[in-house]
């Protein structure tokens, strides 16, 4: 499912569409729901799992308002930071070297 929201997610932010498979436009609480689940997916005990969530979030940074981002940025963050999830530390820090290459150029001083 997450595969798939992902190529959903891609088709139209490569195509610059603003509305998904004709569900309107996702509103801000959609989009914190569908952000919070998908950090959830990188504690999985899966590897594949997590690539896909990692992969995931790449896109959701194109897509979803500053404040998600922000959130996924903190997120990822502290993450990194809690000694108690080290054996997950580099799933994280792939997650946020994949958001410091994907984040929208005009966000990037909000980010950091």
């Amino acid at each position: 499912a997450t595969s798939d929201l992902c190529e959903v997610l891609k088709r139209h932010s490569t195509g610059g569409a603003t509305t998904y498979e004709g569900y309107g436009k996702m509103d801000a609480a959609t989009e914190r729901r569908i952000c919070t689940a998908v950090l959830g997916l990188l504690k999985d005990k899966s590897n594949d799992v997590q690539a896909v969530a990692v992969k995931t979030l790449g896109v959701l940074l194109t897509t979803v308002q500053e404040e998600q981002v922000l959130e996924i940025a903190d997120s990822l963050a502290d993450q990194v930071l809690n000694k108690d999830k080290s054996e997950l530390r580099d799933v994280y820090a792939i997650g946020l070297r994949t958001l410091c290459k994907e984040v929208p150029e005009q966000m990037g001083d909000h980010v950091s």
